[in-house]
């Protein structure tokens, strides 16, 4: 949130009087709902087993907060916001039957945190609002995101893996169709055929602004400054001495291949109601995933 307060002030002096409503807020919300596809290719070569399955899913993440900087008199405490429990939040939107369904959202881990999945009866539906409401201190706050289309890598066949011979391999691109100003962000996660059912918590790279690596929170970049997300194709490097970029680092065994997974997401922004800090943000987002296999 030090980054929010350092850009927020002077777009203030550039925009205006409904802007400076919005810094003198004091609460800040973060919501987002992203839907993941499951990827279980069972035939790649190699992997007599079959491949670790990594299951689909669609969740629901809100963060609420209370900002302790003061923007507008310099910023002078930087402190981050602090998170906000036993609010009431409520998340509502139309399923593929036009259908209006309403899902409390229930608290996470952290103060401030709340989440929703599929067990709760979240779906996610291109083209629909999805409408979070959070109740705190007798105020209501709100923000509102519409879902966009399902993504899709073109470089990615039906059966949804590659295989490629890791001492050649240099790079992957990854093109995709993205519309107007939908933003694109992308995800490397490395697999591990021991495990039956793999998780995605070993990302190798990604520009991802919430991952398992961060929090919703961070969701405020968006906000800021989204251009660098919109794009309509990645390439992807085996190796880089950026972070964001170094995505298969790691080559196969003698005796079995490498697998990583690599996903990419369309997202789009939402709006949020005037009583919130003008960093907060609404995300919807949907994620197309497939694998890369590498031979010895």
């Amino acid at each position: 949130m030090r980054r929010a307060a350092a850009l927020a002030l002077p777009l203030f002096l550039l925009s205006g009087c409904d802007l400076l409503q919005g810094l003198q807020n004091r609460k800040v919300l973060a919501a987002a709902v992203v839907a993941t596809p499951e990827v279980a290719p069972t035939q790649v070569p190699g992997y007599a087993q079959g491949f670790p399955r990594v299951p689909g899913q669609v969740t629901a993440q809100l963060y609420f907060a209370e900002r302790q900087d003061d923007i507008l008199s310099g910023g002078s405490n930087q402190a981050a916001p602090v998170g906000i429990a036993d609010a009431v939040v409520t998340l509502r939107y139309n399923d593929a039957a036009g259908v209006e369904q309403t899902l409390a959202m229930k608290a996470g881990t952290t103060a401030g945190q709340y989440e929703a999945a599929e067990a709760d009866g979240l779906a996610y539906v291109a083209g629909s609002s999805y409408r979070f409401t959070v109740v705190s201190g007798g105020e209501t706050y709100g923000a509102t995101v519409v879902a966009p289309p399902p993504s899709h890598m073109k470089e990615f066949p039906a059966t949804r893996f590659l295989a490629a011979g890791y001492a050649a391999f240099t790079e992957q691109t990854i093109t995709f169709d993205r519309a107007g100003s939908d933003l694109a962000f992308y995800g490397v996660y490395r697999l591990h055929p021991e495990h039956p059912e793999a998780s995605l918590d070993d990302v190798t790279c990604s520009n991802l602004p919430i991952g398992a690596r961060t929090d919703v929170s961070q969701l405020v970049d968006l906000v800021l400054d989204s251009s660098q997300w919109q794009r309509n194709a990645y390439t992807l490097p085996k190796h880089s001495a950026v972070p964001e970029l170094n995505c298969f680092p790691e080559a196969p065994p003698a005796t079995q291949p490498a697998g990583y997974v690599v996903g990419l997401g369309i997202g789009r922004k939402g709006v949020v109601s005037d009583n919130l800090f003008s960093g907060s943000t609404a995300f919807a987002g949907s994620f197309d995933a497939g694998a890369l296999v590498f031979t010895p």
